[in-house]
């Protein structure tokens, strides 16, 4: 992922979702920065790996289903990951958001220094 030109007086930002694409946007868990920045990627990597695992679980579940004679496994195999997916997408965005408000408040924080000192 590419970094932008940092914002004046701001920090580098990592490309945006249009930049990248939204496939690798949702799979990237590289946030750089101060210790908020760091347990946003904690908290979106532990979720990448639990959801995964949650999505790969679904689908082998409803292969032995499917094996067994029951189609209802044929929903678990296409519906699982589609809801680990959506669920990658509410998680990707609250970590962005978080990010996001992480950035306004230390550009807020060095504005107030610069004008006050």
């Amino acid at each position: 992922m590419s970094a932008r030109p940092p914002a004046p007086g701001g920090t580098p930002r990592t490309g945006s979702p249009s930049e990248t694409g939204v496939m690798p946007a949702i799979f990237d868990a590289g946030v750089t920065g101060g210790a908020g920045r760091r347990l946003v990627a904690v908290y979106y990597t532990v979720n990448l790996v639990v959801t995964c695992l949650v999505a790969l679980a679904l689908v082998l579940t409803g292969v032995l289903w499917v094996v067994g004679g029951d189609a209802v496994g044929w929903l678990a195999v296409v519906l699982g990951p589609a809801v680990c997916l959506a669920w990658l997408l509410r998680v990707r965005l609250a970590a962005e958001l978080a990010v996001a408000r992480f950035d306004i408040r230390a550009d807020l924080r060095e504005l107030r220094d610069h004008h006050t000192g």
